[in-house]
């Protein structure tokens, strides 16, 4: 046996040592039943913590969404409760990241979001409309807490004073527009009336004065990502120990998904970074790999 494995046992012979319990002490069956029930309700949310929406597919592309549609709404309460983490994805990805056509009607993508509107981890990747997104989101009841959005951020409709985001602690923003972060201007008002939020990522080519505004606010982190790696080592006037710089290539929807999945997500690994500073590689690999993208931003010049 592989010491790495867990051991297992034929189906066959699981049922056997549970009817041998059974027969040879029927005053343990009701423990057997209980026992079976309380795996099954301790287990059962892990079916449904994480779900993917991907409007080019169709509605019933996994068993998870035909057992979601099946069960509701006799099951709503559960539902809400068990699934944490969505993904919408707008984009046919097979084809250059391309707006694909879209295969679900707003009714199906309405009830598919009304069964998971208790989800506090939402990554939207392609747009907010077209279907509208976000008004369902909103009229479905979401409060989220923690976002990845890749989307337009140009496109009518997306208004982060929506209460959808009342709630909204984490946010990381990538514009598809490649504005160089010149689009992120236009929402800094409602970004800085977001009461909740602590932790925002942005486009490095972002407007100085822009930054310098969100900074006024009860940001405890700015994380500036700068795919291409041309940002140098100081980010000009800014000399916050708040602001960290992201440089390079960063898998950040995998590193979404494997958040959901109960890993620590890029936001928890810079928590950690930051409260360690440089002796934080030393700790696990997960910090050791975040080092070779992270590093704090100095000051060059006053604004």
């Amino acid at each position: 046996m592989c010491p790495t494995r867990a051991p297992s046992l034929p189906p066959e012979l699981e049922l056997r040592i549970f009817e041998l319990a059974a027969d040879l002490d029927p005053g343990t069956i009701p423990v057997l039943l209980r026992v079976a029930q309380r795996v099954h309700s301790w287990i059962e949310p892990k079916l449904y913590s994480s779900l993917s929406i991907d409007l080019v597919k169709p509605v019933l592309d996994t068993d998870q969404k035909y057992q979601l549609l099946r069960q509701y709404p006799a099951r709503a309460e559960f539902f809400h409760r068990a699934i944490r983490h969505v993904a919408i994805q707008t984009l046919d990805m097979r084809f250059f990241a391309q707006r694909g056509v879209h295969r679900w009607s707003a009714e199906e993508l309405a009830t598919l979001l009304h069964i998971c509107s208790g989800a506090t981890n939402v990554l939207v990747c392609g747009g907010m409309r077209d279907p509208d997104i976000l008004s369902t989101m909103q009229s479905a009841g979401f409060r989220v807490e923690k976002m990845l959005l890749l989307v337009p951020l140009s496109e009518p409709g997306l208004e982060f004073s929506s209460p959808v985001f009342g709630a909204l602690t984490h946010l990381c923003l990538f514009d598809l527009d490649d504005s160089a972060g010149r689009s992120l201007s236009a929402h800094l008002p409602e970004l800085r009336r977001l009461p909740a939020l602590t932790h925002l990522a942005i486009d490095a080519r972002t407007p100085l004065a822009t930054i310098d505004a969100l900074l006024r606010q009860d940001l405890r982190v700015l994380l500036l990502w700068d795919l291409e790696s041309k940002l140098d080592d100081a980010v000009p006037g800014l000399g916050d120990r708040r602001v960290v710089v992201c440089a390079g290539h960063f898998e950040w929807i995998a590193d979404w998904h494997s958040g959901a999945s109960g890993a620590p997500d890029f936001w928890v690994l810079l928590d950690r970074w930051q409260r360690h500073g440089t002796q934080a590689s030393s700790g696990s690999s997960e910090l050791y790999e975040a080092c070779h993208f992270w590093r704090p931003a100095t000051v060059t010049s006053d604004l």
